[in-house]
Parts: C-alpha cells; sequence; structure tokens
C-alpha cells in the first residue's frame, strides 16, 4: 500500500523484518488518492462499529454460524 500524508511531526525506527521501517506521524491526514477499503482491513472493526453508533448508524458485527 502506497500511503501520503500531511503532518508536523516525523520519526522512523527500523521494521521487523529487512528492509522495512515504521513510521510515527503526529498529526497526519491521508493526502491524494488513497485505496479506503485496503486501510479499513487494517482497522479494528469493534472500534469502526461504535464509532459508527456514536454517530448513530445502527450497526452490528456479523455473527458466524458455529
Amino acid at each position: 500500500m502506497k500511503l501520503q500524508f500531511l503532518c508536523s511531526n516525523v520519526t522512523t525506527r527500523c521494521g521487523d523484518r529487512a528492509g522495512e521501517m515504521r513510521v510515527i506521524a503526529e498529526n497526519a491526514a491521508l493526502f491524494g488518492e488513497t485505496d479506503s477499503k485496503e486501510i479499513m482491513t487494517q482497522l479494528d472493526m469493534a472500534a469502526v462499529f461504535e464509532y459508527l453508533n456514536e454517530l448513530g448508524y445502527s450497526v452490528s458485527e456479523k455473527q458466524v454460524a458455529a
């Protein structure tokens, strides 16, 4: 995934694997074209549902048949 963002401060450190880098961006806002669905798969869905419920949306987690 390619992310572009604006931020007030950025720090970096080595990632978990060779060639990776961990980026911590403060006050970040996405910039440019982004694949929203690709970002959504990396979010905690329980937190997303809670946020949407706070905005007045009726959302529930999909139940998996046992």
